[in-house]
Parts: structure tokens; sequence; C-alpha cells
């Protein structure tokens, strides 16, 4: 189900009887706790506060993980080219089903630009006569976050938040998306971008 973490309550020894004989990438997402089980001080709310912090760091976490790929995706590897930013990319990305990771930081050039989409997720384009030989003839217009969250999500793709200032783990602002869209590809263009050229280092 893609969750993000998975807490563990109760006693001390059996939770940590459980914790040891899961496998290993859910043991990583594991998280104990002393609050919400039938222990004395077990209440709620504490319980709700610990869930709200797990969450935190599990964003952060994934956060900073995604960029990291993405700076590694993004640089030309013999002739692979595993993340883009463009929108025009990330447009074409979308109705090829080609997200696997949406990356989207609230502040940006790009996040609320105008694209036109259809009714189906993947009817999409930069362009509004693009959309009609999509099969659409009357697109409507769309913030391009709503519109690719929207393909991405009906594609089965991730969705990264990223904060709005972020700036990646080593404190370059260029590690994140400039335009605050980027994506991760489910299979990489392999000899270029489209439209020729490979994306220039910068």
């Amino acid at each position: 189900m893609r969750a993000g973490i998975l807490l563990l309550v109760g006693e001390p020894r059996t939770r940590r009887s459980v914790h040891d004989r899961l496998p290993d990438w859910l043991s990583a997402r594991a998280v104990e706790t002393d609050s919400g089980g039938r222990a004395p001080g077990s209440e709620s709310a504490r319980l709700d506060g610990e869930i709200g912090a797990a969450l935190d760091r599990s964003a952060r976490v994934r956060a900073e993980e995604a960029v990291e790929r993405f700076r590694a995706g993004r640089a030309p590897a013999g002739g692979r080219i595993d993340a883009v930013d463009s929108l025009p990319l990330l447009v074409e990305a979308a109705r090829e089903h080609r997200i696997d990771t949406l990356l989207v930081r609230t502040r940006g050039a790009d996040v609320r630009r105008e694209v036109w989409v259809g009714p189906e997720p993947d009817q999409l384009a930069v362009r509004r006569t693009e959309v009609r030989y999509l099969g659409e003839a009357q697109p409507t217009a769309a913030e391009a976050a709503d519109a690719l969250l929207r393909s991405a999500l009906a594609s089965g793709a991730e969705v990264a938040p990223l904060p709005a200032a972020a700036a990646g783990p080593s404190g370059d602002p260029r590690d994140v998306p400039v335009g605050g869209l980027g994506a991760l590809l489910r299979w990489p263009y392999e000899d270029g971008l489209p439209g020729g050229g490979l994306r220039p280092a910068t």
C-alpha cells in the first residue's frame, strides 16, 4: 500500500520481536512507540503527536532521497536520462505514463503555469491545439501542478512533496526542480531528449 511508516505499539519486548522479523524494506519504515498500547500513559493525544512527528521525519527523508535521485537522473549518462524538469518534457512523460515519481515544490515558476487538459488523465498538453490531436475537441485550461498530479496519480506514480524553500541535501538550490516540478522516470530517454540533444549541464 506504499505506506510511509509502520508504527509498532505495545510491550517493548514484543515490539522488538516483531521488528526483528520484518523484511528489510519494511523494517526501514518501522517506528516503535510506547504510546498507543495498553500500558499506563498510552493516551491517544501523545500517540497522535508521535505519529505526526514520525510522518514529518518520513516525509523529509523521502524528499531528500527523491532530490538525490533527481540530481543523478537528470545528468546524461551514456545517453540515458532518468529525470526531467522542463514543463514540455513533464507533460510528454505524463502522457506516456512514464512518470515514476513526481516532485512538487509549492513555489516555482512552472507550478501555476497554464496547460490544457481533456477528461482523461493522459490528455494534457502545453498548447491547446495539441490536446485536440489527443481526441478532445474542447480542452480546459488547468494549472500545471494540478494536471500533472492528476495524471501521475492515475497512472500509479508516487508524489514527493518538497519543502517550499528546499535546497537539497547539499544546500545547492539547483538540487531541486528549478521550476518547482520534476519527475523521475519509469524508463529513461535512451538517446537524448525528445526534439534532439542532451539536457545541458547547468
